[in-house]
């Protein structure tokens, strides 16, 4: 590996027998790089190649990831699907603007807020409760918390930039915080204990698939929704028949409600 120094792009995804991965560090031009499903468990060896700027190391066996802040060039990193449980402070890597954590068993979450550069943020499928650590985060763009321990989103009122959230699978019943964003175009709030829609601004796509809901009249204010998932829910029989979206310039009656649920937006 040391005879092609060249090397801009390196894919060695589905790799397990790999184990040493040390002359990788002489990859000295290297930008990006794939380590996807290789059975890796230790990161030394990245230290050096500090040309990087993209970073793939998801579904692996990773639990430290200490080895990667001296890679301050990163500008998109992917540790999903592995065993972190403690993150430390990320405050080096400043160039960072897209970082996946899905999949992992984080509870604490508040050395991110130094990355204050990052617009796409996805941290599903962890043990995640306090959010105030994106108060920080005031470029997010895209943001996904699906299936956490979620209750309070007055956090979330800070993020003026951002554009699409994904809620699936907590345990909100409060939706106020949400009105303060008035950029957000994209909310998934699948399978929480949500009844109370008035909250609710400015939306092109809503799933509220699995909730409480047994009053949809506030969805009339919604003008410009193209795409609604009602399923699972409370709502009358007179609801249904005045459904506001039938009215609505922008709504597409053949959209399928299930393709949201199958993609849940990740």
């Amino acid at each position: 590996m040391s005879n092609v120094q060249t090397l801009s792009k390196l894919v060695l995804s589905n790799n397990t027998n790999v184990t040493d991965l040390n002359d990788l560090s002489n990859l000295t031009n290297l930008t990006q790089l794939d380590l996807s499903c290789s059975n890796i468990s230790e990161l030394s060896f990245l230290s050096n190649i500090k040309t990087l700027k993209e970073l793939i190391l998801n579904h692996n066996n990773i639990s430290n990831v200490s080895d990667l802040f001296q890679l301050t060039n990163l500008a998109q990193l992917n540790l999903s699907n592995n065993l972190i449980s403690n993150l430390p402070s990320f405050t080096d890597l400043k160039n960072l603007s897209k970082l996946n954590l899905a999949n992992n068993s984080i509870k604490d979450v508040n050395s991110l807020g130094s990355i204050k550069n990052l617009t796409d943020l996805n941290l599903a499928n962890n043990k995640i409760s306090d959010l105030i650590f994106l108060s920080n985060l005031t470029n997010l763009s895209k943001l996904n918390l699906t299936a956490n321990n979620i209750l309070d989103l007055n956090p979330l009122s800070s993020l003026v930039n951002l554009v699409s959230l994904d809620l699936t699978g907590n345990n909100i019943l409060d939706l106020s915080s949400l009105s303060m964003i008035s950029s957000l175009s994209e909310l998934n709030l699948a399978n929480n204990k949500i009844s109370d829609l008035s909250p609710l601004v400015n939306l092109t796509w809503l799933n509220l698939y699995n909730n409480s809901i047994s009053n949809i009249l506030y969805l009339s204010n919604l003008t410009n929704l193209r795409q609604l998932d009602l399923s699972s829910n409370f709502i009358p029989d007179t609801d249904v028949a005045w459904l506001p979206i039938h009215t609505l310039p922008h709504y597409d009656s053949k959209w399928d409600s299930q393709d949201v649920r199958k993609s849940q937006r990740s």
